[in-house]
C-alpha cells in the first residue's frame, strides 16, 4: 500500500521561473493499435488478423506527405478506434 508520503505531487508554489499544471476532463482521445518491423508484411498480418489496416506501408515505400517525401524505416500496420471497433 502506499502511503501519502511516497505521493508525487504538484508544487503549491511556482518553481523557477515558471510551472505549468494542467489537467481536467478529457475532451477527446485516439486509441490505435499498430505493428511495426522492418519485415513486417501488411498483407499477411491483415490475413492473419481477419482485418485491414486503416494504413500500413513496408519497408522501403515511399511516403507522400504534403511538404515532403520519404522512404519507410520500417513496415507498419495500425488500425485506429474507429475500425477498431468493427474489429472487435
Amino acid at each position: 500500500m502506499t502511503s501519502s508520503d511516497d505521493l508525487r505531487l504538484p508544487p503549491e508554489k511556482p518553481v523557477g521561473e515558471l510551472t505549468w499544471i494542467c489537467g481536467g476532463e478529457v475532451d477527446e482521445y485516439s486509441v490505435t493499435l499498430r505493428f511495426l518491423g522492418e519485415t513486417l508484411d501488411p498483407d499477411r498480418l491483415s490475413e492473419l488478423l481477419g482485418h485491414s489496416p486503416t494504413s500500413s506501408c513496408r519497408q522501403g515505400d515511399i511516403f507522400r506527405g504534403k511538404r515532403y517525401d520519404r522512404i519507410e524505416k520500417h513496415g507498419r500496420w495500425r488500425v485506429g478506434v474507429d475500425d477498431l471497433v468493427m474489429f472487435l
